[in-house]
Protein backbone atom coordinates (compact mmCIF):
# COMPACT_ATOMS: atom_id res chain seq x y z
CA UNK A 1 0.00 0.00 0.00
CA UNK A 2 1.47 3.57 -0.88
CA UNK A 3 1.35 6.06 0.72
CA UNK A 4 -1.08 7.54 -1.53
CA UNK A 5 -3.16 5.09 -0.45
CA UNK A 6 -3.37 3.29 -4.14
CA UNK A 7 -2.19 -0.50 -4.04
CA UNK A 8 0.86 -1.37 -6.24
CA UNK A 9 -0.01 -4.62 -7.50
CA UNK A 10 1.00 -6.30 -10.82
CA UNK A 11 2.41 -3.37 -12.35
CA UNK A 12 5.62 -3.26 -10.74
CA UNK A 13 8.41 -2.38 -13.33
CA UNK A 14 11.77 -4.08 -12.86
CA UNK A 15 15.14 -2.15 -13.99
CA UNK A 16 15.48 -2.85 -17.50
CA UNK A 17 11.67 -3.60 -18.12
CA UNK A 18 9.59 -1.79 -20.45
CA UNK A 19 5.84 -0.77 -20.30
CA UNK A 20 3.79 0.94 -23.25
CA UNK A 21 1.77 3.99 -21.50
CA UNK A 22 -2.02 3.32 -22.90
CA UNK A 23 -3.68 7.04 -21.81
CA UNK A 24 -7.21 7.68 -22.44
CA UNK A 25 -7.51 10.45 -25.08
CA UNK A 26 -7.06 13.90 -22.91
CA UNK A 27 -6.00 12.49 -19.63
CA UNK A 28 -2.85 13.98 -18.28
CA UNK A 29 0.12 11.34 -16.97
CA UNK A 30 1.34 11.80 -13.80
CA UNK A 31 4.79 10.77 -12.35
CA UNK A 32 4.51 10.44 -8.34
CA UNK A 33 7.29 10.13 -6.13
CA UNK A 34 7.67 9.05 -2.14
CA UNK A 35 10.04 8.65 0.11
CA UNK A 36 10.61 8.46 4.15
CA UNK A 37 13.91 8.69 5.87
CA UNK A 38 15.22 6.52 8.62
CA UNK A 39 13.71 6.89 12.66
CA UNK A 40 15.45 9.66 14.23
CA UNK A 41 17.69 10.64 11.68
CA UNK A 42 17.47 14.23 9.49
CA UNK A 43 15.77 14.06 6.26
CA UNK A 44 17.61 14.45 3.22
CA UNK A 45 16.30 17.65 0.68
CA UNK A 46 15.06 15.27 -2.12
CA UNK A 47 14.46 16.91 -5.40
CA UNK A 48 12.88 15.46 -8.43
CA UNK A 49 13.11 16.33 -11.84
CA UNK A 50 12.17 15.74 -15.26
CA UNK A 51 14.49 16.79 -18.68
CA UNK A 52 12.91 16.72 -22.11
CA UNK A 53 15.06 15.69 -25.14
CA UNK A 54 14.40 15.72 -29.18
CA UNK A 55 14.99 12.53 -31.23
CA UNK A 56 18.16 13.38 -31.57
CA UNK A 57 18.81 13.84 -27.21
CA UNK A 58 19.03 17.54 -27.74
CA UNK A 59 18.41 19.38 -23.95
CA UNK A 60 14.64 21.09 -25.23
CA UNK A 61 13.54 21.89 -21.21
CA UNK A 62 13.75 20.71 -17.84
CA UNK A 63 11.16 21.08 -15.30
CA UNK A 64 12.06 20.88 -12.09
CA UNK A 65 12.57 23.26 -8.15
CA UNK A 66 13.23 26.71 -9.61
CA UNK A 67 10.76 26.10 -12.81
CA UNK A 68 8.12 24.41 -12.33
CA UNK A 69 6.37 24.63 -15.41
CA UNK A 70 8.12 23.27 -18.48
CA UNK A 71 7.58 22.92 -22.41
CA UNK A 72 4.74 25.37 -22.38
CA UNK A 73 2.64 24.11 -19.22
CA UNK A 74 2.30 20.70 -20.32
CA UNK A 75 4.71 19.67 -17.86
CA UNK A 76 4.12 20.90 -14.01
CA UNK A 77 6.27 20.15 -11.12
CA UNK A 78 4.01 20.05 -7.92
CA UNK A 79 7.21 21.92 -6.32
CA UNK A 80 9.94 21.63 -3.64
CA UNK A 81 8.98 18.76 -0.32
CA UNK A 82 11.66 19.03 2.32
CA UNK A 83 10.76 17.24 5.01
CA UNK A 84 9.33 13.86 3.59
CA UNK A 85 6.07 13.59 5.45
CA UNK A 86 3.71 14.88 3.10
CA UNK A 87 0.56 12.80 2.83
CA UNK A 88 0.09 11.43 -0.58
CA UNK A 89 3.31 11.96 -2.68
CA UNK A 90 6.09 13.98 -1.44
CA UNK A 91 6.70 15.50 -5.08
CA UNK A 92 4.87 15.02 -8.49
CA UNK A 93 5.06 15.52 -12.55
CA UNK A 94 1.94 16.26 -14.11
CA UNK A 95 2.68 15.93 -17.93
CA UNK A 96 0.08 16.67 -20.70
CA UNK A 97 1.36 13.98 -23.60
CA UNK A 98 -1.35 15.60 -25.79
CA UNK A 99 -0.28 19.06 -25.79
CA UNK A 100 3.62 18.17 -26.20
CA UNK A 101 5.81 19.89 -29.00
CA UNK A 102 6.19 17.15 -32.09
CA UNK A 103 9.80 17.51 -31.58
CA UNK A 104 9.72 16.15 -27.98
CA UNK A 105 10.69 12.31 -27.86
CA UNK A 106 12.03 11.50 -24.32
CA UNK A 107 11.49 12.55 -20.98
CA UNK A 108 14.18 11.49 -18.36
CA UNK A 109 12.97 11.45 -14.45
CA UNK A 110 15.78 11.72 -11.90
CA UNK A 111 16.08 12.50 -8.12
CA UNK A 112 18.70 14.35 -6.28
CA UNK A 113 19.69 14.87 -2.85
CA UNK A 114 20.24 18.19 -2.94
CA UNK A 115 21.73 18.22 0.97
CA UNK A 116 21.56 17.16 4.14
CA UNK A 117 23.57 13.76 2.94
CA UNK A 118 22.77 10.68 0.37
CA UNK A 119 20.47 7.33 0.03
CA UNK A 120 22.19 5.79 2.79
CA UNK A 121 19.83 8.04 4.92
CA UNK A 122 16.16 7.25 2.79
CA UNK A 123 14.72 3.76 4.08
CA UNK A 124 12.93 3.83 0.76
CA UNK A 125 11.68 5.29 -2.16
CA UNK A 126 9.71 4.22 -4.98
CA UNK A 127 7.88 6.28 -8.46
CA UNK A 128 4.53 5.60 -9.43
CA UNK A 129 3.10 6.52 -13.39
CA UNK A 130 -0.43 6.89 -13.60
CA UNK A 131 -3.26 8.05 -15.53
CA UNK A 132 -5.24 10.86 -14.37
CA UNK A 133 -8.57 9.88 -14.98
CA UNK A 134 -10.31 13.08 -13.60
CA UNK A 135 -12.11 14.23 -10.68
CA UNK A 136 -13.67 12.24 -8.71
CA UNK A 137 -11.86 9.04 -10.51
CA UNK A 138 -8.86 7.17 -9.30
CA UNK A 139 -6.03 7.26 -11.83
CA UNK A 140 -5.17 4.52 -13.02
CA UNK A 141 -2.10 2.79 -12.06
CA UNK A 142 0.95 2.05 -14.81
CA UNK A 143 4.05 1.32 -13.83
CA UNK A 144 5.79 1.17 -10.10
CA UNK A 145 9.45 1.28 -9.78
CA UNK A 146 11.55 1.05 -6.54
CA UNK A 147 14.68 3.61 -6.17
CA UNK A 148 17.79 1.95 -4.88
CA UNK A 149 18.36 2.87 -1.35
CA UNK A 150 20.80 2.03 1.20
CA UNK A 151 23.63 3.45 -0.66
CA UNK A 152 26.06 6.70 -0.73
CA UNK A 153 25.31 7.81 -4.07
CA UNK A 154 23.15 11.59 -4.37
CA UNK A 155 21.14 10.61 -7.12
CA UNK A 156 18.88 8.12 -9.28
CA UNK A 157 17.90 7.87 -12.75
CA UNK A 158 14.58 6.81 -12.26
CA UNK A 159 13.41 6.36 -15.87
CA UNK A 160 12.85 6.89 -19.11
CA UNK A 161 9.81 8.47 -21.21
CA UNK A 162 10.46 7.86 -24.74
CA UNK A 163 8.35 7.36 -27.95
CA UNK A 164 8.87 4.14 -29.51
CA UNK A 165 9.68 5.14 -32.71
CA UNK A 166 10.80 7.74 -35.10
CA UNK A 167 7.13 9.74 -36.12
CA UNK A 168 5.12 11.88 -33.33
CA UNK A 169 2.55 8.83 -33.72
CA UNK A 170 4.66 6.11 -32.28
CA UNK A 171 3.22 5.00 -29.01
CA UNK A 172 4.97 6.11 -25.87
CA UNK A 173 6.67 3.54 -23.30
CA UNK A 174 8.44 3.92 -20.18
CA UNK A 175 11.47 2.19 -19.16
CA UNK A 176 12.88 1.85 -15.65
CA UNK A 177 16.46 2.74 -15.33
CA UNK A 178 17.20 2.76 -12.14
CA UNK A 179 20.65 3.84 -12.46
CA UNK A 180 22.21 5.22 -8.86
CA UNK A 181 24.75 7.97 -9.69
CA UNK A 182 26.27 11.01 -7.65
CA UNK A 183 24.88 15.32 -8.12
CA UNK A 184 23.22 17.41 -5.80
CA UNK A 185 20.98 18.56 -8.73
CA UNK A 186 20.72 17.43 -12.41
CA UNK A 187 23.08 19.89 -14.19
CA UNK A 188 25.85 17.30 -11.62
CA UNK A 189 24.10 14.40 -12.82
CA UNK A 190 24.17 15.14 -16.55
CA UNK A 191 27.25 12.77 -17.62
CA UNK A 192 25.42 9.87 -16.13
CA UNK A 193 21.89 11.23 -17.92
CA UNK A 194 23.65 11.88 -21.28
CA UNK A 195 25.13 7.91 -20.84
CA UNK A 196 21.20 6.78 -20.49
CA UNK A 197 19.96 9.39 -23.01
CA UNK A 198 21.93 8.56 -25.77
CA UNK A 199 21.20 4.62 -25.63
CA UNK A 200 17.70 5.51 -26.94
CA UNK A 201 19.43 8.35 -30.32
CA UNK A 202 19.43 6.75 -33.28
CA UNK A 203 23.21 6.67 -34.31
CA UNK A 204 23.24 8.19 -37.32
CA UNK A 205 22.05 11.43 -35.54
CA UNK A 206 24.43 10.90 -32.74
CA UNK A 207 26.86 11.21 -35.66
CA UNK A 208 25.54 14.58 -36.27
CA UNK A 209 25.57 16.24 -32.66
CA UNK A 210 27.94 18.05 -31.41
CA UNK A 211 28.12 19.90 -27.61
CA UNK A 212 27.52 23.67 -27.47
CA UNK A 213 26.88 26.12 -24.52
CA UNK A 214 24.86 28.67 -25.79
CA UNK A 215 21.91 26.98 -24.86
CA UNK A 216 19.10 27.31 -22.45
CA UNK A 217 20.19 28.52 -18.55
CA UNK A 218 18.82 27.20 -15.75
CA UNK A 219 19.12 28.70 -12.52
CA UNK A 220 20.08 26.20 -10.01
CA UNK A 221 20.01 28.57 -6.77
CA UNK A 222 17.64 27.39 -3.95
CA UNK A 223 15.28 29.93 -2.72
CA UNK A 224 16.52 29.35 0.77
CA UNK A 225 20.02 30.69 -0.34
CA UNK A 226 22.07 28.00 -1.41
CA UNK A 227 23.85 28.04 -4.19
CA UNK A 228 25.74 24.60 -5.77
CA UNK A 229 28.38 25.37 -8.09
CA UNK A 230 28.09 24.31 -10.85
CA UNK A 231 28.27 25.77 -14.55
CA UNK A 232 24.81 27.45 -15.50
CA UNK A 233 24.87 26.16 -18.84
CA UNK A 234 23.21 22.62 -20.14
CA UNK A 235 24.63 20.44 -22.62
CA UNK A 236 22.87 21.13 -25.93
CA UNK A 237 24.02 20.24 -29.25
CA UNK A 238 22.77 21.26 -33.18
CA UNK A 239 23.33 19.58 -36.39
CA UNK A 240 26.19 19.45 -38.56
CA UNK A 241 25.99 21.59 -42.05
CA UNK A 242 28.48 18.93 -43.87
CA UNK A 243 27.12 14.85 -43.31
CA UNK A 244 29.99 12.54 -42.46
CA UNK A 245 27.87 9.44 -44.02
CA UNK A 246 24.85 8.61 -45.73
CA UNK A 247 21.59 9.44 -43.62
CA UNK A 248 18.85 7.10 -43.83
CA UNK A 249 15.24 8.50 -43.86
CA UNK A 250 14.21 8.38 -40.55
CA UNK A 251 17.42 10.53 -39.78
CA UNK A 252 16.58 12.69 -42.03
CA UNK A 253 13.19 13.39 -40.93
CA UNK A 254 13.82 14.03 -37.56
CA UNK A 255 16.55 16.70 -38.46
CA UNK A 256 13.91 17.97 -40.53
CA UNK A 257 11.79 18.05 -37.59
CA UNK A 258 14.54 19.59 -35.03
CA UNK A 259 15.22 22.54 -37.53
CA UNK A 260 12.18 23.51 -37.52
CA UNK A 261 11.58 23.23 -34.06
CA UNK A 262 14.62 25.82 -33.15
CA UNK A 263 13.79 28.31 -35.86
CA UNK A 264 10.86 28.54 -33.96
CA UNK A 265 12.59 28.45 -30.45
CA UNK A 266 15.33 30.57 -31.00
CA UNK A 267 14.24 32.52 -33.86
CA UNK A 268 17.24 31.69 -36.24
CA UNK A 269 18.49 29.32 -38.80
CA UNK A 270 21.43 27.24 -37.96
CA UNK A 271 24.55 28.37 -38.79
Amino acid sequence: MSKSGITLSDVHVDVGGDVEVKLTKGHDLELGLSWDFFEGMSPVDLDCSVLVFDFAGMLIDACFYNNLKACDGCIQHSGDELSGDKEGYDESIKIELDGLDPSVNMMCFLVNAHKGGSFQNVESAYAVLSDLQGAGTPPKLLADCAIGCGTSSTAAVIGVLYRDGMTITSPWKFRNIGKMCDGKNFQESMPHIREVIDTFVDPGLLQERTASMTGKVFKMRKPDGDYLNVSKCCLVVKCLPIMTYTPNKHTIDCLITMNIHYQRVHKQEWQ
